[in-house]
């Protein structure tokens, strides 16, 4: 994603879990709506954002009740940020919206521990199939950079896993260098 206006769509969760519904299989605004527990017009805006910005794209197109029905999928197996878009002020709109962005993924984070908190189904306490951790870790510049060549890999991994199975789970990973508070 290189330009603002596109990762500003992302920074609403709604259009995240959108994109990421639609990574399972193409649906229309009415199914997701369906899965989502919402009404079908809740949607339709979003789709078309979405699709404006080229960020999803038709799949296939059908009739239904005498209208044809669109079915949309990612144009993009996966969406990667350009760092130029934080090379400006700290202040600058870019910079504000992949902060907007990061929050929108820590909130959908966030609604999937919730959501499984409530579920026996998928137990936390499990160490099999669930993790929740933040670390701060003191190191050198050098193993900092070490870190991230490993988180990379793990992203990497991830993506090689993606498609494998059913069994859906969630990888949200930041390496972010902090300051003395």
């Amino acid at each position: 994603i290189r330009r603002v206006d596109v990762l500003r769509l992302l920074a609403d969760p709604v259009k995240l879990r959108i994109y990421e519904a639609l990574r399972d299989a193409p649906a229309s605004p009415h199914e997701l709506a369906l899965r989502f527990g919402l009404k079908p017009t809740a949607l339709y805006h979003h789709f078309a954002r979405l699709a404006d910005a080229r960020l999803i794209s038709v799949a296939a197109r059908r009739q239904r009740r005498g209208v044809i029905e669109r079915q949309y999928r990612p144009s993009a197996r996966q969406l990667v940020v350009d760092r130029q878009l934080l090379r400006a002020a700290p202040t600058s709109r870019s910079v504000a919206t992949v902060l907007a962005a990061a929050s929108a993924i820590l909130q959908v984070t966030a609604d999937d521990i919730r959501t499984a908190a409530a579920d026996p189904s998928r137990p936390l306490a499990d160490r099999e199939r669930s993790e929740v951790a933040m670390v701060l870790v003191r190191t050198t510049p050098a193993r900092a950079r070490e870190l991230m060549r490993r988180l990379r890999g793990l992203l990497d991994a991830a993506t090689r896993f993606d498609g494998l199975g059913q069994t859906r789970v969630r990888l949200t990973l930041s390496l972010v260098p902090v300051g003395e508070r």
